[in-house]
């Protein structure tokens, strides 16, 4: 297999959380490195990046808490093969060998994109005993082993046993790091001989930067999906994917066609939703959300107060416009339309009579002088 080779093993690799990283370092410095931890926190935080980061670290043959980027370890840790390293993450037992590969190679080159291309996979026994094995055995020059457990709340409970007499029993030299990001899920005994490190939701400016790093977007799209991601980085890079730009575009047009006459309305509701999935379509009307915030911003404020809050800066002149034409406009009545709407899309009600019936009350909404 080609090699991989991890373009960032350092903290300062990872966007945002400052005081985990403190953490992390100061565990070096103290000398006091446990055999378990449990990075908890929201899905696109970053528990894989500093997990991995520190893995680097504590593999590291300087010992100092930073990766050397020099000693033998470091080097095989960077070329992605690095025989004291192992991850465990869900897959269903009928996964093929390069499906999995594939995700080892996000796992270790692009922790924030990582997306597992199974429904509801799980970390089986057989994933465990697997491990089990590997830890009977010696570790490659005597040096320390890390194991990654990916998604650990999705372990089975023969799983989840498994690991606890591993945990209450580790072998020498070897470190476990579990992410959860529903940490309330795991056994308590489990939780209980971890140590805990809690991340916290990365800013919206810690997303904006981390998409300039690695894409060419503009700002504008920059600062709506960094909005739109609620803290996820993992999924900033989804919306990315999916065309932010034009998914905001289809928001506005909802809005537009609020006010047309019931039929057309009606045509129109029914090709959105036959034409983009139900977590686009999510993704649409949190848009829209962010587009009405806006327009309320730019009614009520001065415009050197609006802009400075404003998510969608190059829509300055539609903006103004929505709002001169409907001053009237009931801006939370609206907010709180699109959110039930979002909530009945994920009860799967149907998309279709979602809109059209979000259409004709956003359409009531609107009061002409």
């Amino acid at each position: 297999m080609e090699k991989i080779l991890i373009p960032g093993v350092h903290f300062e690799d990872v966007p945002g959380q400052a005081k985990v990283k403190q953490l992390l370092q100061q565990i070096f410095e103290n000398q006091r490195l446990a055999h378990a931890y449990l990075f908890s926190g929201n899905e696109g935080c970053g528990k894989l990046a500093l997990a991995t980061a520190f893995a680097a670290a504590i593999l590291c043959e300087s010992k100092t808490g930073k990766p050397c980027d020099q000693c033998k370890s470091c080097l095989l840790f960077k070329a992605g093969n690095h025989p004291n390293l192992f991850f465990v993450f869900p897959h269903p037992k009928s996964a093929k060998e390069n499906e999995k590969q594939q995700v080892l190679q996000t796992i270790k080159t692009a922790p924030f994109q990582l997306r597992l291309p199974w429904n509801n996979p799980q970390i089986s026994i057989e994933a465990i005993r697997q491990l089990r094995r590997e830890l009977s055995l010696k570790t490659f020059d005597r040096q320390s082993r890390v194991i990654v457990i990916i998604d650990a709340h999705k372990m089975t409970q023969e799983a989840t046993n498994a690991v606890l007499k591993v945990l209450e029993e580790p072998p020498e030299r070897t470190h476990f790091l579990l992410l959860s990001a529903e940490r309330e899920s795991l056994l308590l005994t489990i939780i209980s001989r971890c140590q805990i490190i809690s991340l916290g939701i990365l800013t919206d400016d810690e997303i904006e930067q981390e998409l300039h790093k690695q894409s060419t977007i503009d700002d504008t799209t920059a600062r709506l999906v960094a909005r739109l991601s609620s803290g996820n980085l993992r999924r900033a890079f989804q919306l990315l994917e999916a065309g932010a730009s034009e998914l905001k575009e289809v928001a506005v047009e909802i809005l537009r066609s609020s006010f047309k006459k019931h039929f057309e309305l009606a045509i129109y509701g029914n090709e959105i939703a036959g034409k983009y999935e139900r977590t686009q379509l999510k993704e649409i009307l949190e848009s829209l959300m962010l587009w009405l915030r806006d327009a309320f911003l730019i009614s009520n404020l001065a415009w050197d107060e609006a802009q400075v809050g404003l998510t969608n800066l190059d829509e300055k002149e539609k903006l103004q416009k929505f709002s001169e034409n409907f001053p009237g406009f009931q801006y939370n009545a609206a907010l709180k339309e699109v959110e039930t709407s979002i909530r009945m899309l994920e009860r799967y009600v149907q998309p279709a009579v979602i809109l059209i019936v979000l259409m004709r009350k956003l359409r009531k909404f609107a009061v002409k002088p």
